[in-house]
């Protein structure tokens, strides 16, 4: 080095050099081949502008020092320190000074820089120090342009920004250390640093230092495991927090790396209780699905969206080949497939109304609010029910109801859109429900509401209200438990009730209820109970009485009403007799009504005779007085 001149390059052999190389020239390359180990360099040249790139050393002794008036593109760089660091000293004038993929192992500090601009501090790997970086000052506005793609990990302290310092950007690093940032005045200047980005101004698609898919800010963690990006989570598989990580008071890192969600392609596949049967036909389609965080299905092949929920019930009503597609997607793509459903004609399958047909395994989510659980038939027709909790609602496209209890039910079906009042409407009549109706929270695409009307009490409750029961009936709405307080606001529907019903059974009109069954736990061994629900009449005709009703969800219902009290000894016979068609009365009735009219013809001859005896008295004493 002492016969060499200014721009040569020195390049050091293999071996171990335990000096430090004091450096006299003031522009010089040096270059280690095989990692060559020395103690350190030096160099101080009193008023001059040194210009020194060293690489290639692996450094254990005394480090490199750079001191000097002026400084001009100095590069450290590929090096490895062991127990010592880099401190460049400028007392004026620095600029485009670079220390980049170097390796620090302990010591007190890695990085000391003191300097007046154009500092970059880049892709260096620190490890143990007591300090990772510091920047300092002993004159006016130490500047330095970026520190950037660094990990600086397990030191007392990551970054020291001192005195009137002022950084570009600072971005792209790790920090894990016991105190990551530092920011404090310096003893010279009674002046806060100054940091203009802690990030990119804006995100750049390229792979960051922990792999993530842009570039942003920095990785904020600790030794503990608390740090910032260690406890804020990837929502969106773009490797950015989601909120912003505030440094200190005014330092704020917009763009804060977190470990990025790493999401597999979505695999579509779906399973299905049945493939071919009669219509109207109930299909339970269970997503097999991998990787999917969004479902879309298409019953109808009419290449528009009739479900997103991610196991549906659908019930065809018309006979017909379907290609049913599942379109399944999550952040990194889409998966679609489709399979085949046969529906053939069925006794009922030209109208909505279809009595006694059902169709067994299907499940059937709560319509309560917070129901997560499900209900199921098995092929005996007993209802069961899942794990999960459910308040009593039913739900899904079929039904657990015994197929022979069913008296007639009739189907009605309206496309559902968030924002928008739902009503289902029985134009038929087959039933005493004449519509089905709510405000819809969520978009649910075409979806089906059942009414089925009983011949007794349903099998899923056990018992009834107090009271004359008119009709039993359940309601299920929608496909795999859509109408939840999640989905729908303002339940309710309307029915009507048959004005013979309230003379045959002497119904007084203001005792009419309808109560629907709610079971809270219907996992304990108590049974659920009866709730009265608030109706209003709304109107009447010829036939019937139209009454509207608020109710908090949807499953089994009983209308109900009280008969009228009688007075003590009122005979009813005759009123109730008026009602029947000819033939109706049975022979009992026939002789009691016999004898009633025979006591009654003997009481009337009885009244005629004293009636006529005393006209025969009055008109004796009358013509005994004429003839006086």
């Amino acid at each position: 080095m002492n016969e060499a001149s200014s721009g040569d390059l020195i390049v050091v052999k293999p071996g171990v050099y335990h000096e430090t190389v004091n450096i006299i020239v003031l522009e010089l390359e040096f270059k280690g081949e095989g990692m060559p180990e020395v103690d350190g360099f030096k160099e101080d040249i009193p008023g001059e502008t040194p210009k020194i790139a060293i690489w290639g050393f692996d450094i254990t002794g005394t480090g490199i020092k750079i001191d000097g008036k002026f400084s001009n593109g100095n590069y450290i760089h590929h090096n490895v320190f062991h127990d010592c660091g880099i401190t460049i000293s400028v007392q004026e004038m620095s600029s485009e000074d670079t220390i980049v993929n170097n390796e620090f192992y302990g010591g007190e500090t890695a990085v000391y820089y003191d300097g007046d601009s154009g500092l970059n501090i880049r892709d260096n790997k620190i490890s143990d120090a007591n300090t990772g970086i510091e920047i300092d000052s002993i004159h006016y506005q130490n500047s330095v342009k970026e520190i950037s793609g660094n990990t600086i990990q397990g030191c007392n302290v990551g970054l020291v920004l001192e005195d009137y310092t002022s950084v570009g950007e600072i971005y792209n690093n790790v920090f894990n250390n016991t105190e990551n940032i530092k920011i404090s005045p310096g003893p010279y200047f009674d002046m806060i640093p100054k940091v203009q980005s802690w990030n990119k101004t804006s995100l750049s698609k390229d792979t960051n230092i922990i792999g993530g898919p842009y570039i942003g800010g920095n990785y904020w963690s600790s030794p503990s495991g608390d740090g910032f990006s260690q406890t804020h989570l990837d929502t969106d598989g773009d490797g950015i927090a989601e909120e912003e990580y505030q440094i200190s008071e005014g330092n704020v890192d917009y763009f804060p790396l977190v470990t990025p969600r790493i999401e597999p392609e979505p695999v579509a596949n779906f399973n299905t209780n049945v493939t071919t049967g009669d219509a109207p036909l109930s299909v339970k389609f269970t997503d097999v699905s991998q990787n999917a965080a969004s479902w879309s299905w298409d019953f109808d092949n009419n290449g528009q969206p009739d479900s997103t929920v991610q196991s549906p019930i659908y019930v065809y009503e018309v006979p017909g080949n379907y290609t049913v597609k599942l379109t399944v997607s999550n952040s990194v793509g889409t998966a679609a497939i489709s399979k085949d459903i046969t529906v053939a004609p069925g006794d009922n399958s030209t109208v909505d109304v279809s009595p006694g047909d059902n169709s067994t395994d299907v499940v059937l989510p709560g319509n309560e609010t917070n129901s997560t659980g499900d209900t199921t038939v098995d092929s005996s027709g007993s209802s069961r029910k899942s794990s999960g909790s459910s308040s009593g609602g039913g739900g899904g496209g079929g039904s657990p109801e015994l197929a022979k209890n069913v008296e007639v039910k009739e189907l009605s079906q309206v496309f559902i859109i968030n924002g928008k009042a739902v009503k289902f409407e029985f134009k038929n009549n087959a039933t005493c429900v004449v519509s089905v109706d709510f405000d819809a929270i969520r978009n649910a695409g075409k979806t089906t509401t059942i009414v089925e009307q009983l011949k007794n009490k349903s099998v899923l409750v056990p018992g009834l209200p107090a009271g004359e029961v008119y009709k039993s009936f359940n309601v299920w709405v929608g496909n795999s438990g859509y109408a939840t307080s999640k989905n729908i606001e303002n339940p309710g529907l309307t029915f009507k009730l048959e004005k013979s019903w309230l003379q045959s059974e002497s119904i007084e009109q203001d005792s009419i209820a309808l109560s629907r069954y709610m079971d809270e736990d219907e996992h304990d061994d108590d049974d659920g109970t009866w709730t009265e629900l608030n109706i209003t009449k709304t109107g009447g005709d010829d036939k019937f009485l139209y009454f509207s009703a608020e109710t908090p969800g949807y499953g089994s219902f009983v209308i109900t009403g009280a008969p009228a009290l009688k007075a003590p000894g009122e005979q009813v016979l005759e009123l109730q007799a008026e009602n029947r068609t000819v033939g109706s009365v049975n022979a009992s009735e026939e002789e009691d009504r016999g004898d009633e009219e025979n006591n009654g013809v003997g009481k009337n001859l009885i009244n005629i005779g004293i009636v006529a005896g005393a006209l025969v008295v009055v008109m004796g004493l009358a013509l005994k007085g004429m003839k006086k």
